[in-house]
């Protein structure tokens, strides 16, 4: 968020930090802790959308396991 000081005028960001762990650290319950949040959040009516930080070992399969366990109009990224 430092990087982008003039964020602030064009959307409200929180930042929730889920898990802090290399990227083929992911594993089933972070997965399920995972959509956990992002499920809470999208059900805010406030909320515009997700955006997950993640490295590259294995954002193919977070992201396919957030496609199965998310249920929103919302975007997710």
């Amino acid at each position: 968020m430092a990087t982008v000081p003039d964020l602030s005028k064009y959307a409200k960001v929180e930042v929730n930090n889920v898990s802090n762990v290399p990227s083929d650290y992911m594993d089933p319950p972070r997965w399920v802790a995972l959509t956990r949040e992002v499920n809470r959040a999208l059900a805010r009516p406030e909320v515009a959308g997700v955006i997950i930080s993640h490295g590259t070992d294995t954002l193919e399969e977070t992201a396919y396991w957030l496609d199965l366990t998310t249920n929103s109009r919302n975007p997710l990224s």
